[in-house]
């Protein structure tokens, strides 16, 4: 019997230093908040902005569990303070110690949250920026190439049926200007004017407002990457941006 009743003391002191459940479920999700955090942090610096809603909903759920974490953190503080009255001094210290560690990893993630929601709107904002950026200084370059070929084979634009992309390439060496960062079909992103095929350059009248190449996927009709509009390169070799719906009003022949 007196050994039987030890045991049951031995187990009780045990179970007295452990941490109450509360601190438990607070510190675990608190290490969940971080770890959706991370898996957040790496989508939104590898996919965005063509995984946008799958970021959105990853910072929703990051915030769900921030905000049930604190409850939790919380509720472990209340309940470690509460028990310091039937334990040690010393384990009612520790108990505290790992409430406030919940509740810490919980601030530290809410942190890492509102950092990555910034850093996902000025990527949103920025990347498409820059691609359309890349994307006018591609056509310029094709556009150049375009005219020193034509000078060099008798002011002739390249004749129907022939690789226009492989006629360029010795005058710009770049075959990565001939693919739009936007573009995620893996073909090229610009077609050569169809119209423009064999064409002596004199016989252009307006070379300015005539287009030489644009943005196109199906290498037939026009492609709109770059909010809700395209790039065109015309004959002169300027390159501007044009509103979808607008390419009727362009000069093509």
């Amino acid at each position: 019997m007196k050994g039987n009743q030890n045991a049951r003391n031995s187990y009780k002191d045990a179970s007295r230093t452990e941490p109450p459940r509360l601190t438990k479920v607070a510190i675990t999700l608190g290490i969940c908040c971080i770890g959706v955090g991370v898996v957040q942090a790496v989508m939104s610096w590898m996919f965005l902005p063509e995984q946008l809603n799958a970021c959105l909903f990853l910072s929703g759920i990051h915030l769900l569990l921030c905000v049930i974490s604190i409850i939790f953190a919380i509720g472990a503080l209340l309940e470690t303070l509460i028990a310091r009255r039937t334990v040690s001094s010393g384990v009612s210290h520790q108990w505290l110690r790992r409430a406030w560690m919940g509740l810490g990893l919980t601030v530290f993630s809410l942190l890492v949250l509102n950092f990555l929601n910034m850093a996902m709107v000025g990527r949103i904002k920025i990347r498409p920026a820059a691609h359309a950026l890349s994307c006018m200084s591609n056509l310029k370059q094709i556009g150049l190439a375009l005219l020193m070929y034509i000078e060099d084979y008798n002011e002739r634009f390249p004749a129907p049926g022939a690789n226009w992309e492989e006629v360029l390439y010795p005058y710009c060496k770049n075959s990565d200007i001939f693919l739009c960062p936007s573009d995620r079909n893996g073909l090229p992103s610009y077609q050569l004017n169809p119209s423009l095929r064999g064409v002596v350059l004199g016989q252009i009248l307006e070379p300015a407002r005539t287009v030489a190449v644009f943005e196109s996927d199906d290498l037939k009709t026009v492609t709109w990457r770059h909010q809700n509009g395209a790039h065109f390169c015309f004959v002169d070799g300027h390159v501007k941006w044009f509103s979808a719906g607008t390419e009727k009003e362009l000069n093509w022949d």
